[in-house]
């Protein structure tokens, strides 16, 4: 099965309702030209799975993570089935797996679960007889076929364990921007995109809040050697950045605009509360070049705060927003006090970089 490709969409491809033919025409493009299926990996529209969260909380504002799980997942079936109607009504052979059906095997951690094993049959199953194969991003499910959500944007980690699952060598992730670049394009206006990065510093870059790729995605593919090519998700779909094994370092800066902050009395209590938030599969850093007893939950969909509670860890949340610059293996990391805040230093830093003035002071100044 050496012609199948795995392509990944994100929800910024699904904008309007009409993009699911347009990307239905270009999948059945690409398998008129390779004459071999495809599996397309889709998330949600932009809003849906804020949407259903929103009702979920009016219901319950204390909701159960197995039902927040099961209910936040259906936003990515939805897509999945919208998007295997459109290649159907352009005249091709789809079908939209279920979340049980998509060869991922999680463990039971509802909200950030984590991956056992890979059973590539059902979809394998599913190419023999379609042209499209479409795979809801988020949801997986347990041994026994519990439903489980493997976390915010895990679509790419879904594309990447799919692509293994069926002994691919890459698999090529669709987004509103090409790749991976010197900072968020979006925010920065000079930000260069970098052609070649290495799965070191991609998983890098995205534990410290950069919107590059889902960070188990990145180290999913370096275990289990699967190239990772960055393509725009519109026409003419060009490729970006191709993360792999070995890449030149290279210097940027992130600026993160969405995860928490969290302080704690001691060093000590902060290496406890990290574990605590890893056993429930939730990722934090503890900034390398800041006050030890600072915890950034990246880019958290769940409530950090409840699994310190469960542990009983004391804890003082902490306003701001990390703003990091990495050059090669080195991370120098700042905290300011709000968004408008931290978009000015990142791009006060990038301009630095850019001259090999990173290192003046009074860019930082009033920064902690």
């Amino acid at each position: 099965m050496s012609t199948v490709r795995v392509l990944k969409f994100g929800g910024s491809s699904f904008t309007e309702l009409s993009d699911y033919r347009r990307v239905a025409e270009h999948l059945m493009s690409s398998v008129r030209e390779t004459g071999g299926p495809v599996v397309a990996v889709v998330s949600a529209m932009p809003g849906e799975t804020e949407a259903l969260r929103d009702r979920l909380s009016t219901v319950n504002p204390t909701a159960s993570e197995a039902g927040t799980a099961g209910l936040l997942t259906l936003a990515d079936v939805v897509s999945a089935q919208l998007l295997s109607e459109a290649v159907i009504a352009v005249g091709g052979r789809a079908v939209a797996l279920p979340p049980h059906r998509n060869g991922i095997v999680t463990n039971r951690i509802w909200m950030w679960a984590r991956i056992d094993r890979l059973d590539p049959s059902p979809v394998r199953d599913a190419l023999a007889g379609h042209d499209v194969v479409v795979i809801p991003g988020g949801p997986a499910a347990d041994d026994v076929g519990m439903p489980t959500w493997m976390g915010k944007n895990s679509s790419d980690l879904a594309a990447v364990a799919t692509a293994a699952g069926l002994g691919l060598p890459e698999c090529e992730i669709h987004s509103d921007v090409t790749g991976v670049y010197s900072a968020d394009p979006r925010l920065v206006r000079d930000a260069e995109p970098l052609p070649v990065v290495s799965y070191d510093t991609a998983a890098r870059l995205s534990a410290l809040g950069a919107k590059v790729l889902h960070r188990r995605s990145v180290l999913l593919a370096k275990q289990l050697d699967v190239r990772i090519v960055c393509r725009g998700n519109r026409s003419p779909f060009e490729p970006g950045t191709t993360i792999t094994y070995s890449a030149p370092p290279v210097s940027s800066v992130v600026i993160d605009l969405k995860s928490d902050l969290i302080g704690f009395d001691d060093a000590e209590t902060t290496q406890l509360a990290q574990a605590a938030l890893a056993d429930n599969g939730v990722h934090a850093i503890i900034p390398s070049d800041l006050d030890r007893s600072l915890l950034a939950v990246v880019g958290s969909y769940s409530t950090p705060t409840r699994y310190l509670d469960r542990a009983g860890i004391r804890y003082h949340p902490r306003r701001g927003r990390l703003v990091s610059l990495v050059e090669g293996n080195s991370v120098r990391s700042h905290v300011a006090d709000s968004d408008d805040e931290a978009v000015r230093l990142g791009r006060a830093l990038h301009s630095a970089r850019r001259a090999g003035n990173h290192n003046r002071p009074e860019l930082i100044k009033g920064i902690r």
